[in-house]
């Protein structure tokens, strides 16, 4: 690890480490004041096929926001700790308040019971502040067969013109990268509504 690197990873190891000690001592004292009818039960650790009774739901469902609450909280005082010049406060407060909304609609999600349609519809909100807040690079490099596809076949030229209308194009002299231009925000986007339902998908099947 470079020197001047190595005073920012100890401060981040003693937040995260403190982050983790805030989290574990808190989350006994709220489950006890979550109240029973929001209490679930991990299907993985009992016999499968078998009734779902009130004395088999024993897990809090929504201790998730004690974790997240917590993790917001240690991005703060990382935020007021770090220099500007080291981590980029415009970027960091963007992505914390991302990080609480999602906080906020997986909470409402529990309390709420909330339809699909809103789960798809919500996570875009959730991403906007990222949105407004990123400025770096647009280009992707597709897999080998794509690319191939995208130099050597008339797709390329479909591709092009298609990406000519967020802005974008097949950089010529890229061996197949793609310039998305403003379309790589519609798939910033469309990666927020995956990983928060895949997520979500994966806890529910639990």
């Amino acid at each position: 690890l470079p020197p001047d690197l190595r005073p920012l990873a100890l401060r981040s190891c003693g937040i995260g480490l403190g982050a983790y000690l805030t989290t574990v001592h808190l989350v006994p004292v709220i489950s006890v004041k979550i109240p029973r009818s929001k209490y679930g039960c991990d299907l993985l650790k009992r016999p499968p096929r078998q009734k779902i009774e009130d004395k088999d739901k024993t897990i809090p469902e929504s201790l998730g926001l004690v974790s997240g609450v917590v993790f917001v909280l240690a991005l703060v005082v990382a935020d007021a700790v770090e220099a500007d010049e080291v981590v980029d406060a415009h970027t960091l407060a963007a992505a914390t308040l991302a990080i609480a909304l999602a906080i906020l609609l997986g909470f409402a999600d529990d309390i709420l019971d909330l339809e699909w349609r809103y789960k798809y519809a919500l996570p875009p909100l959730m991403a906007l502040p990222l949105l407004a807040a990123y400025n770096g690079g647009t280009i992707i490099r597709p897999p080998t067969m794509i690319r191939r596809l995208l130099t050597d076949t008339f797709v390329g030229d479909v591709s092009d013109r298609l990406l000519g209308l967020f802005g974008g194009s097949i950089v010529p002299e890229g061996l197949g990268l793609v310039d998305l231009g403003r379309a790589y925000q519609i798939y910033m986007v469309l990666l927020v509504v995956f990983c928060t339902n895949a997520v979500n998908i994966y806890a529910g099947v639990n």
